[in-house]
């Protein structure tokens, strides 16, 4: 069977109707009879609004870290809430996971070199955004979230690192080869 990866920036995936249209997408290719491996950016300016968390922990500026945190949280609630129903816990239990997670990141990085503290916090945009893509791919698919973090491999140059294309590649390949093997995806 042939494998189509399909990536989603920001723009695609930025609201509730082009959430929909990437599933449309997704499922259209799967009914084709390929295996698909689906990757998706934060949504819409997210990246914009974690780094401006980022700034706000640097700056010890609790209200606006607070603010800023209450965006992100209403921002991917909303979304949720319009594409699952009330009664749908595993989706709302692991979005509260992951901003709990989020907050536990803030925590810690506010005691953080700069550049560390970007690389702990950034990334939840991510994070959130294939967390809400891939539940709701679900409720048509059989479909698996794989965390990217724990595939790619780099240097340790917080910020600016240097993938480790052979050993990240060769994590890819396993993991997706052992979800495909498991779930047919």
């Amino acid at each position: 069977m042939k494998i189509i990866v399909q990536k989603y920036g920001g723009t695609s995936v930025e609201n509730i109707e082009k959430i929909k249209k990437v599933a449309k997408k997704v499922i259209a290719k799967k009914e084709e009879g390929f295996q698909m491996v689906v990757v998706v950016s934060a949504m819409g300016k997210m990246t914009n609004k974690l780094e401006e968390l980022v700034l706000a922990l640097q700056n010890n500026d609790e209200e606006k870290r607070i603010a800023v945190l209450s965006e992100i949280h209403e921002f991917h609630f909303m979304i949720l809430k319009d594409l699952f129903d009330l009664s749908n816990r595993e989706a709302y239990d692991y979005f509260s996971d992951v901003m709990n997670s989020l907050i536990q990141a803030c925590d810690k990085a506010s005691e953080l070199p700069p550049s560390m503290a970007y690389d702990a916090i950034v990334p939840f945009g991510e994070i959130l955004s294939t967390t809400i893509v891939s539940r709701y791919l679900g409720e048509f698919l059989t479909c698996a979230h794989i965390d990217a973090s724990s595939l790619i491999v780099t240097d340790s140059k917080f910020k600016s690192a240097t993938v480790d294309m052979k050993f990240t590649e060769q994590n890819i390949r396993k993991e997706v080869s052992e979800i495909f093997n498991e779930c047919n995806i």
